[in-house]
């Protein structure tokens, strides 16, 4: 038996030990690929597939030699490895191998192989996705958008797998990026109930909910996508969506409010609202 499930269990801070990781490949980035086997499968390999090139690679049990990103999450052993994310292997032993980087939209498929046994898996695939200035549209609605940063905004997309593989990475777009100025005295509140900071200025936060009945650190189970802006003139803003949202506030770029909004296939584009004033204002202005 070896299992692999490319999007993993759903959980949003830890990778499942079959998945693919990241779900959507980024062009020119290494990706990695995990999968659970059983006890009796000792020498796997995953085969590459691309274009006309084919390659192997040895796989590595987690808690091994080092695979990267996957043995840093480890502290010795497969047992070990499925404790640390927090699941079940069910007697399986897990696998990691990295590959790539792989160039923009040229279909990727793999597969996993045990060279002792010659079981395989099914074929899967993905084309790696990139950022670029087309794929949805951005909408800021309120007062004049001169905060948003020219140039800033861009789009994730993914071609078409090659396969029509409907367990294969979601195509399309899949997320938007922009940027809204910060002036230098200026402090970010809000973004949902937080309590690692008040001031979320110096912090990268996402919306997203989670809750595991514990001190959460920057998680939160009440995540909101609005902020007010204090210590300046006085504003805020509000991402129209329930979908996940990533802040980088000011971490990247001090004087830049960073956003990373996933987005539907179907309909990619974003709405902003911002406002301008003071807390009293800004929340006068909420739809």
């Amino acid at each position: 038996m070896i299992r692999h499930n490319p999007p993993g269990r759903g959980h949003r801070y830890r990778d499942s030990l079959d998945q693919r990781i990241p779900f959507h490949p980024i062009a020119d980035q290494t990706v990695e690929l995990r999968v659970l086997a059983a006890p009796e499968l000792s020498s796997m390999v995953v085969e590459v597939a691309r274009l006309d090139d084919a390659v192997e690679k040895a796989m590595t049990p987690l808690g091994g030699t080092d695979t990267g990103r996957a043995s840093r999450s480890v502290v010795s052993g497969h047992l070990a490895a499925a404790a640390e994310a927090g699941e079940d292997a069910e007697g399986l032993t897990p696998w990691a191998v990295v590959v790539g980087p792989f160039p923009v939209e040229e279909a990727v498929r793999y597969r996993f192989v045990d060279r002792m046994t010659g079981e395989s898996t099914r074929w899967w695939s993905f084309v790696p996705a990139s950022w670029g200035k087309v794929g949805g549209r951005l909408k800021v609605l309120g007062v004049p958008d001169d905060r948003l940063v020219q140039g800033s905004v861009s789009w994730m997309t993914a071609g078409p797998v090659a396969d029509n593989d409907t367990r294969g990475a979601v195509t399309g777009s899949l997320r938007a990026r922009f940027a809204l100025r910060l002036a230098e005295h200026e402090h970010v509140v809000g973004l949902g109930e937080r309590y690692h900071a008040l001031d979320q200025r110096g912090w990268s936060v996402d919306a997203e909910v989670f809750e595991q009945y514990c001190s959460q650190g920057k998680r939160t189970y009440l995540p909101v996508p609005f902020a007010h802006v204090v210590g300046g003139e006085g504003w805020g803003f509000h991402v129209d969506t329930t979908r996940r949202v990533w802040f980088d506030v000011g971490v990247t770029d001090q004087d830049l409010l960073w956003f990373d909004v996933a987005v539907a296939t179907a309909e990619p584009d974003v709405t902003l609202r911002p406002w301008a004033g003071d807390t009293a204002t800004v929340l006068a202005g909420l739809p």
